[in-house]
């Protein structure tokens, strides 16, 4: 699948730095604070690309029944587009293992994303 349908499929923005990556971040916004790279996080969005990392920002973590995801859900969400990201060639030689940034729901999230045996990395914001 190409880079702008998993952004669309997911609802997320791929940011990738100016030298080689060497890995993948996915970063899980709050419920009510929306990524956006002029918002509240392009500080540390600026500072993840500057470690040479791609980032996966989801732009927003809706919890509400009626129209989101449950926690279990979104979690599966992260791994399904890690994997479907490593999938496309160019990126395919990327670490199996990935970094998992959240704030406040998306923290949520990333201690489902324990359980994941490819992630390597966990920070709460």
């Amino acid at each position: 699948m190409p880079e702008a349908a998993i952004s669309k499929k997911f609802n997320v923005q791929i940011s990738k730095p100016e030298g080689t990556a060497t890995s993948i971040t996915v970063f899980l916004p709050g419920t009510w604070n929306p990524f956006a790279w002029n918002y509240d996080y392009s500080s540390t969005i600026k500072a993840l690309l500057d470690k040479n990392q791609i980032v996966i920002a989801w732009h927003r973590m809706n919890p509400f029944p009626i129209f989101g995801r449950t926690h279990d859900q979104m979690a599966e969400d992260v791994v399904s587009v890690v994997k479907e990201f490593r999938a496309i060639e160019e990126f395919s030689n990327l670490p199996a293992q990935y970094n998992i940034v959240g704030h406040s729901i998306g923290g949520k999230v990333v201690h489902i994303g324990v359980e994941v045996p490819h992630v390597y990395f966990i920070h709460l914001l």
